[in-house]
Parts: structure tokens; sequence; C-alpha cells
């Protein structure tokens, strides 16, 4: 069987509210952010996942098992280009290469996550739909399963 896409959600949601302490404060969201504010009102650094249900696929470790391909992306945000890139740098440093355990036996599943190396995320970039306006970085990130 599969893993589940809800628990591999729950396993990244948790990866990225690991307090590093100050100064790597991040407010994290499932796909709907309502992030708090600075003293000068604009958005702290914040991260949003946004989760797919994924496709079943196979791997072939010791034995062939089926599991699930699920790329995801991570909008990193702020209330200015550089709280955005703050929260990139944190969600890196929460995700990139952590390793995780997903699901239980005999269906339990280790991976590390990767950022996808053929995605650019580009420059911060302003969302004008928000008020106040906010500015974002989309990252893609995928699980590397290591052992099933």
């Amino acid at each position: 069987d599969a893993v589940n896409p809800e628990d591999l959600t729950d396993a990244v949601l948790a990866a990225l509210r690991v307090d590093l302490g100050a100064p790597m404060g991040l407010e994290v969201f499932d796909s709907e952010p309502d992030p708090s504010a600075d003293d000068d009102d604009q958005a702290v650094p914040f991260a949003v996942v946004y989760a797919g249900s994924g496709t079943l696929g196979s791997v072939t470790l010791c034995d062939s098992q089926d599991v699930l391909t699920w790329p995801f992306q991570v909008t990193a945000a702020g209330g200015d280009a550089q709280r955005a890139r703050r929260a990139a740098t944190r969600v890196r440093a929460r995700l990139s290469g952590k390793e995780l355990t997903v699901g239980s036996a005999p269906n339990q599943v280790r991976m590390r996550l990767v950022e996808d190396p053929d995605f650019d995320p580009g420059p911060a970039r302003k969302d004008r739909d928000g008020t106040p306006p906010r500015w974002f970085i989309p990252m893609q990130f995928r699980p590397q399963v290591t052992s099933a």
C-alpha cells in the first residue's frame, strides 16, 4: 500500500514547525495563510504548504513496493522582499535533506526531502491581491524514498 498523502502533509508541516530558536521564527500554514504582523504592520516571515494527493509509482529497494510520488510546494512569504527571503532561508533550514518516517508498519516509509533541482524559484515577487501586499517565493520539494 502507498503512503497516505495526509500523513506526508502532516510530517512536512511538523518539520516546518520545529522551533529553531530566535531569530528563526516562521509561521506555518496548510494552504490558507493568515500571518501575524510585525510592529510595522507587515506580515512576519511565513510558509504555506500546498500539498496535492500525489501519484502512485513503484520503487525497487529489497522488494518491489508501491510508493507515492509526491512533489509539493512551499511558498515562503512575508510583508516585504526581505522577510520573504528570510522565510525561504528558514524553510530550507527545516526541510532540505530532512529525514522523515511516514506511515506505520507494515506500510512505513523513510524518506529524505530534497528541493527540486529543476525548479528555479526566481526572485521574491509582490502579491498585490492581499492587503497589505505581501511578497512570496515559491519553492518545490519532493521526497526521495530511502527505505521502505
